[in-house]
């Protein structure tokens, strides 16, 4: 037999109406507002600190290569080894070397 209390409490939420309040707490959060305005904060300050590409290196290759080159002397390792994966895409040992370094 079904009593009054169990007819009178309302059904449990689904999933996705969990997942759905959860999502617009998280939304409409302040803490969670200031969380992403520290972190596009601290991005945009990388942002403008890390030196950029300029216009004409995309005008030739050789113009990239020289830029690519100014930035790998400027952030590369000391060791002179590269922090990237990406290469300048030229076939010469000359152009990935470092301005001053010594031939192995």
């Amino acid at each position: 037999m079904t009593t009054w209390a169990d007819t009178a409490r309302p059904p449990a939420p689904d999933v996705f109406e969990r997942i759905g309040r959860a999502v617009l707490r998280l939304f409409t959060s302040v803490d969670f507002a200031v969380v992403q305005i520290i972190a596009l904060s601290l991005l945009a300050l990388i942002g403008m600190t890390v030196k950029q590409l300029p216009t004409f290196a995309f005008r030739t290759a050789g113009d990239y290569e020289n830029a690519m080159a100014d930035l790998h002397a400027r952030y590369d390792r000391p060791s002179g080894e590269a922090s990237s994966t990406c290469s300048s895409g030229s076939s010469s040992s000359t152009s990935s070397r470092r301005p001053g370094s010594r031939s192995a």
